[in-house]
């Protein structure tokens, strides 16, 4: 977590984006709630913009749990569609501007990451893991936006970055 006298970033006005990767589930520290983000590569840090909130995906879980695979893709299509609602605000925003639409959205300074791993896990799908100043950021996202991910990352992160 940030201290007081730490001030969290922010992205300039006009910052220019790089590359957006949809549908990740990401979570801050080993104990941190699970959110799903857009997340926005741009030319001086990342954005995590939140479009489902931690209580939308343990509901998605739970429905999982308790009703098998029928209630678990009824809570997914869910999460899906709004979502796809909170992306449709994100159109015509600065990068900035999508960060307010969501408390729990935030950005990290390429100069805030100490380190970034990228790499494919289980059953094929993508993992970033960042070491930040502040603690750590871990999350997941579909195995067919791993090399764009690698790609951005890469070129923005190359001596941060540990296979």
């Amino acid at each position: 977590m940030l201290n007081p006298a730490q001030e969290m970033a922010e992205p300039s006005e006009h910052e220019i984006i790089l590359q957006t990767i949809t549908d990740v589930v990401g979570q801050k520290g080993a104990a941190g709630i699970q959110r799903k983000y857009d997340v926005i590569f741009t030319e001086n840090g990342i954005a995590f913009a939140v479009v489902a909130s931690g209580l939308k995906m343990a509901a998605q879980s739970a429905a999982v749990g308790g009703f098998g695979a029928l209630g678990g893709a009824a809570a997914g299509s869910s999460v899906k569609s709004g979502a796809q609602k909170i992306r449709e605000q994100f159109r015509d925003l600065s990068v900035k501007d999508i960060l307010k639409l969501n408390e729990k959205s935030f950005y990290v300074s390429y100069s805030d990451i100490n380190q970034i791993t990228v790499k494919k896990g289980l059953l094929g799908v993508g993992k970033m893991n960042l070491e930040l100043i502040d603690g750590k950021f871990q999350c997941q996202y579909s195995k067919n936006q791993l090399e764009k991910v690698k790609a951005v990352a890469s070129k923005k992160l190359a001596a941060r970055m540990k296979e």
